[in-house]
């Protein structure tokens, strides 16, 4: 009888130590994080990456999990040197889960780093100690419960601070706060792989951010960023201001050597739209059209002939837009670690570095896309870097979902590095029906002096911390004004005759600047970090 009363009571209690187990990172799933806005790392805020686990083994009473291998210990100096492709990821190689409920995850050095997923309110252990005798206290500071992908769940905050001979020392993870949740994996993360160092030269594919990565909500796996929604875009009210330009060289520096250009600003308000059949729809705009014709013919010092030609045009025009038959979705393996030229990277030709940013406005979704195709990996002996002898291609897009809005660049250059086929487009503004980005600006009022400005006004440091200075390359123009907008259009602050405005009591931040000079306006976005 007492050895039944045993064998039962261990059961219960290995199936209460069990259920009261909070899942990390889920098997087979992806979850997708991303930086803060204003992120201390070299890369623009906002950069999205993503865990996916491909494997679970079972050792006696413990769990490991494997994530999906990313590439590094590569030399972006040398084509001989071969790559390793089945790198660790950003959260390392792998974490064990022990019956208790405690994790560990491991750094490049092997170093372990502990999660007390079972931990209570006010308990403190030590996450991890470095070679240096470094050690991360981890305390739980908070458990409540958060709605996630609309289900409420239960969360820990877990609070991190520095020690180092018995005192607490200074340390960029000091004050961060890791987020756990039951059911949906960790929320708030820091990178694992060269936690708690400041920096590891072995990363290749993935950058070292120290920031916290917070979870994304799951439906951005559904978001086809090409499908526009047609219905919503061309109701009638909605209205916005773009702008593209394509030539070569700098077209939109005159004084910058031999190019030519053209740059069409527009301004298209929606008068009607009608789905024709189940795939067909039928759009009617007014459209305004700025066209400015860049030429510039360079023998330093002086240009021999440069200058803008300009002309108007305003029509009604009527589209049928069919959705385009090629979806793009995010991969949910190989997230943001680099772009592949064919469906298996194993067995591809070549690949190129590429990376994503995520921000969102009202409840679109805002995808920037970067990569640059002067360096690839090659499947030789061994997978290995090339570099293009003849030149290389910088590109950046965004892209709005539901929208078809873009913004962005594509720079081909030469091997000298000289600027050769150049484009550009901008978004200056939108009204979808209650959501509003940008200033609106008369299109048909942009004369020579407002092209001429793109040339001769700079604004730095942007991003900026607090001061932002405007520089004049042309000493006889002058400053009347500085606005300053939030992204809808609502004036934060005004200044007369200045070349220069404070932020330091302005929230951070991305805004829209407007300045005004006696030979024109200029316009442009800054973010307040």
């Amino acid at each position: 009888m007492k050895t039944t009363i045993l064998t039962i009571s261990l059961i219960l209690i290995t199936f209460f130590a069990k259920s009261q187990n909070w899942k990390s990172v889920p098997l087979n799933d992806t979850i997708y994080y991303t930086t803060p806005p204003n992120s201390s790392s070299n890369l623009t805020g906002n950069y999205l990456r993503c865990v996916f686990l491909d494997s679970l083994n079972i050792i006696g009473n413990d769990e490991v999990y494997f994530f999906h291998p990313t590439i590094e210990n590569g030399s972006w100096s040398s084509s001989q040197i071969c790559i390793d492709t089945s790198g660790p990821s950003w959260m390392g190689r792998q974490y064990v889960k022990k019956i208790n409920g405690d994790e560990y995850y491991f750094n490049f050095l092997g170093d372990s780093i502990l999660l007390k997923t079972n931990a209570q309110l006010n308990d403190s252990w030590t996450c991890v100690t470095d070679t240096a005798g470094l050690f991360i206290i981890s305390t739980i500071t908070n458990i409540s419960t958060q709605l996630i992908d609309n289900t409420l769940d239960s969360i820990k905050e877990i609070t991190l601070q520095a020690w180092y001979n018995g005192n607490t020392t200074t340390h960029y993870c000091n004050g961060y706060k890791i987020v756990l949740s039951k059911n949906h994996g960790i929320l708030k993360s820091l990178q694992w792989e060269d936690f708690p160092y400041n920096n590891n030269q072995n990363l290749l594919y993935h950058a070292h951010i120290q920031d916290v990565h917070s979870r994304v909500n799951s439906q951005i796996e559904s978001i086809d960023f090409t499908k526009i929604d047609f219905g919503l875009k061309y109701t009638p009210g909605n209205e916005w201001v773009f702008e593209n330009g394509n030539g070569f060289g700098d077209y939109q520096n005159l004084s910058s050597g031999n190019s030519n250009g053209t740059i069409f600003t527009y301004h298209d308000s929606v008068i009607s739209g009608t789905w024709l059949n189940a795939i067909e729809f039928e759009a009617k705009y007014l459209r305004k059209r700025k066209r400015a014709l860049y030429h510039s013919y360079y023998i330093p010092p002086n240009p021999i002939d440069a200058g803008i030609v300009y002309s108007d045009s305003v029509w009604i025009a009527t589209d049928t837009l069919t959705q385009n038959s090629i979806g793009f979705n995010l991969h949910p393996k190989l997230c943001t670690e680099y772009i592949q030229t064919d469906s298996s990277f194993y067995t591809q030709i070549a690949s190129v570095p590429q990376y994503y940013t995520l921000d969102t406005f009202c409840t679109f979704s805002i995808l920037e896309t970067k990569n640059y195709s002067g360096q690839a990996i090659i499947k030789d002996t061994c997978y290995k870097m090339q570099f293009s002898v003849s030149g290389y291609t910088e590109y950046a897009l965004k892209n709005y979902s539901s929208l078809g809005f873009y913004e962005g660049y594509n720079k081909a250059h030469d091997w000298t590095t000289q600027l050769t086929w150049n484009n550009h487009s901008i978004l200056h503004y939108f009204k979808i029906q209650n959501c509003t980005q940008g200033i609106k600006f008369n299109v048909l009022a942009l004369s020579t002096k407002d092209y001429y400005l793109n040339d001769n006004i700079s604004i730095y440091p942007n991003p900026t911390k607090d001061d932002l200075f405007i520089n004049l390359a042309d000493n006889s123009n002058e400053i009347k004004s500085i606005k300053l907008y939030s992204l809808t259009g609502q004036l934060i602050f005004e200044k007369k005759k200045t070349n220069s405005i404070s932020l330091e009591n302005t929230p951070k931040g991305l805004y829209l600047i407007e300045i005004e000079t006696t030979k024109g306006n200029y316009r442009k976005k800054m973010l307040h970090n």
